[in-house]
């Protein structure tokens, strides 16, 4: 049974929805049955704004008569006219926004239009106070300069200094001398409640400027709480850790599809899909041919956004992205992890919404801030994923004409759960035109049926011009290698046209292919000693694993089974490894590990441990494990950056390195 706070609680949460529901449903009915289209309230509004635009002109037109008949106008008068321009500015603003709330007479499905426009209008409730107070405050002030005006007017009536004012006979002058000593008296009353009504004014806007500064400092607070409950520790850990693209490769994608080009087929046009309205652009390919450098080089590449702005037109973007691992953590390969990673990002930048979109949660903290000085807990909320699924789909109805979103997905085969899953939400939400999503995957059966006639491309049928520039990067420049091209130019030029081929458009193969050729090179390799060693490596990844595996000597086995372990543990931990933190686990004993903390590391020793950690590496691991840097400088305080890099995520080794693990 729940406790007593907790009963309230729930209590006031549901109330809260209930209260929101009912006046979303009488606004909808309200809507509906106006003959305006339009809610009672905002009638008013509009026509009182329509009526403080018209005077607001007419001030103003009077103002230009006077001074076009030659006149200049005084300092009052041109403040007085700037006041005009803003009340017009301010109540033309306010009939905008009011009339987009309308529904139009003759509109299709007039009942769910009505719904819509309710539930903008309760999103839309503090811009439109918001404006209808700036026209009050602009009001306000365009009554002070009318008053401070007559008063001027009244003094200029020095009737009494008038020649001809001694020629009235004694009655007459007498009743003007009375009336002119009331108006002076008018005026110093005038005076005074001006005085007063400014001192008013001015406490008023002091208290209200302290008041609305604390509300927003107590707005940002419930928006981080509730961003922080959403965002995860290993939120940006797979974007991190994929390679960047090699120097002029990807370039193509930006580019006209060649239909005659030798060495690649016709793709769908990515930069018009960008541009142009389009639901699903679906990039696919075999395991290691790039799929994750490439999202990751769109993603980041300022074409992208450029593009985009081109289909968003005079809309706000947003843009976000994700990308599964099913060698991270939990959150990395699953549906929840990728939802709460997409409403991070995206609310992160538009936190209006926040208020909107979890409304409960919102209004629970943001009373509890306003009744204590500080949190000595931070509000958490554990999300489920129905929960999540709504927000989405609230998101999307928020998408329109004003708010324009794209989603880069990238991994769909690493998600852990059903793929039917990850189908639906996608194409649920390319099914609005405000929304756009590009998604990469292996070429699988439930894939290609999902999005197999969206636009798209095969990445390896693409990419052989790419690994050809790699290759003539990374192996050609090598001093070695160039001294047996010079020595056997038309061998050595086969030998790298050979490399590209046998790639078959898998980048990763590649890559670990050139790496073991530069580690024959540094042994003084000869082009027949090459040629043996690529002939040697099988051409498939999970072969090429296994073959990667088996060269490990036997002495150093028992050493890379328990580096691999590690590594795993760590990564179902969710924690990134340094390497010093990887050599202390690899060399301290138990007994070791149990010993109390020491005096810190001088900067030598930790030099020399992470130097000894990454030769081992080298001559355990065979490439399968890599380091970003040589030395793990200050590692009790680094950032997330310095940290091992996996050639392939543990889940995906294949059985060779299983059994390595267990033996």
């Amino acid at each position: 049974m729940m406790d007593g706070l907790s009963a309230l609680s729930v209590a006031a949460s549901v109330a809260q929805f209930i209260e929101f529901g009912c006046t979303l449903v009488s606004k909808s009915e309200e809507i509906y049955n106006s003959g305006h289209g339009a809610l009672k309230q905002h009638v008013e509004s509009a026509e009182a704004a329509e009526r403080m635009k018209k005077l607001s002109e007419g001030m103003k037109a009077s103002l230009e008569l006077e001074r076009t008949s030659g006149g200049s106008l005084s300092e009052q008068q041109q403040s007085l006219e700037a006041i005009c321009d803003g009340c017009i500015a301010v109540a033309g603003e306010l009939l905008v926004r009011l009339d987009k709330l309308n529904v139009q007479d003759g509109y299709k499905n007039r009942r769910w239009k009505s719904f819509r426009q309710a539930l903008k209008s309760v999103w839309s409730k503090s811009a439109v106070d918001e404006i209808t107070m700036r026209l009050e405050r602009l009001k306000k002030e365009l009554d002070e300069h009318i008053l401070v005006s007559l008063s001027q007017k009244f003094h200029n009536l020095s009737i009494l200094q008038d020649q001809s004012f001694t020629s009235l006979d004694s009655t007459l002058r007498h009743n003007i001398q009375t009336l002119l000593f009331r108006l002076i008296d008018i005026h110093n009353k005038v005076d005074e409640v001006l005085e007063i009504q400014k001192k008013s004014v001015v406490t008023s806007t002091e208290k209200l400027s302290v008041e609305d500064g604390r509300n927003r400092r107590l707005d940002d607070i419930v928006n981080s709480f509730i961003l922080a409950s959403l965002r995860f520790p290993t939120i940006s850990h797979r974007e991190e850790s994929i390679c960047e693209a090699h120097q002029r490769t990807c370039s193509w994608i930006f580019k006209q599809s060649q239909q005659d080009a030798v060495d690649t087929r016709p793709w769908s046009n990515f930069v018009e899909w960008l541009a142009k309205d389009g639901d699903i652009y679906w990039i696919n390919g075999k395991a290691g041919s790039g799929k994750s450098t490439l999202m990751k080089y769109i993603y980041q590449h300022r074409d992208t956004m450029q593009h985009l702005r081109s289909w968003a037109g005079d809309a706000e973007l947003q843009v976000a992205r994700f990308y599964f691992w099913n060698g991270g953590s939990q959150d990395q390969r699953s549906h929840t992890g990728l939802l709460r990673s997409l409403l991070y990002e995206i609310l992160n930048s538009r936190r209006n919404l926040i208020r909107h979109l979890f409304p409960g949660e919102w209004k629970e903290t943001r009373l509890l801030a306003d009744h204590v000085k500080t949190f000595t807990d931070r509000p958490s909320w554990s999300w489920s994923l129905q929960r999540l699924e709504k927000t989405l789909a609230e998101l999307d109805i928020a998408s329109t004409d004003h708010f324009k979103l794209c989603l880069f997905i990238d991994g769909l085969d690493e998600y852990e759960g059903d793929p039917e899953d990850v189908i639906r939400i996608f194409q649920n939400l390319s099914m609005s035109r405000y929304v756009k999503v590009c998604l990469s995957s292996r070429p699988w059966l439930v894939f290609e049926e999902a999005f197999g006639q969206n636009h798209g491309l095969r990445l390896e049928n693409l990419t052989y011009g790419d690994i050809r520039e790699f290759v003539q990067d990374k192996l050609d420049t090598n001093p070695r290698m160039l001294q047996l091209i010079n020595s056997d130019p038309e061998r050595a030029v086969t030998f790298s046209t050979t490399i590209v081929s046998k790639a078959n458009g898998v980048f990763l193969w590649v890559r670990l292919v050139v790496a073991s050729l530069i580690n024959g090179l540094r042994n003084q390799d000869g082009m027949s000693d090459l040629q043996r060693r690529l002939e040697a490596i099988p051409s498939e990844l999970d072969d090429l694993y296994g073959h990667m595996l088996s060269r490990i000597e036997p002495m150093y086995l028992e050493q890379a089974s328990k580096i691999f372990q590690i590594v795993n543990a760590a990564t179902d931990l969710t924690l990134l490894l340094r390497v010093l933190e990887l050599e202390l686990a690899v060399s301290s004993t138990f007994a070791q590990a149990r010993e109390p903390p020491r005096n810190p590391m001088c900067d030598k020793e930790i030099e020399s441990r992470c130097l000894r950690m990454r030769a081992a590496l080298k001559s355990r691991c065979e490439g399968l494990l890599e380091t970003h840097d040589h030395m793990d400088r200050h590692w009790e305080s680094m950032d997330e950056q310095c940290h091992l890099r996996t050639r392939s995520p543990p889940r995906s080794v294949p059985a060779t390195a299983k059994r390595l693990m267990i033996d």
